[in-house]
């Protein structure tokens, strides 16, 4: 391996470590903003956004879908179930609305919150 190819695999391992550490660090508090702009985005008052609710309302649902997607793993007898006819809309508006009824919650990690929100919203059924 080439010296210019050591130091792109480098950079671009560096850039996904340093995702994922920030991914760990959202707080409840910053979910509820990006949450938010999304409900923002989706409403009556979408011709009023800015850069930064864009930006947030795109966080968010990326934010709500991984923390989704990785509780979902259906083969393995995931935690939460969404693969049948639960779009990202609705998987968005269910942290959402978690959000604005536990405000207590908010002092969490945005990963705990969206992640009791989903299994809660989305249980699997068990196994007999």
């Amino acid at each position: 391996m080439t010296r210019a190819m050591r130091f792109a695999v480098s950079a671009l391992l560096s850039l996904c470590y340093s995702s994922a550490a920030h991914a760990q660090q959202v707080s409840g508090a910053e979910l509820k903003r990006m949450s938010d702009a999304y409900k923002k985005s989706i409403s009556k008052d979408s011709r009023t956004l800015n850069p930064d609710d864009i930006s947030s309302s795109a966080m968010f649902v990326g934010y709500v879908l991984g923390v989704e997607n990785t509780l979902n793993v259906t083969q393995l007898g995931g935690f939460v179930c969404t693969y049948v006819n639960v779009s990202k809309e609705q998987v968005a508006a269910v942290v959402s609305n978690y959000l604005d009824d536990h405000p207590e919650d908010r002092n969490g990690s945005a990963i705990g919150i969206a992640s009791v929100a989903l299994t809660k919203a989305f249980p699997c059924a068990t196994k007999k």
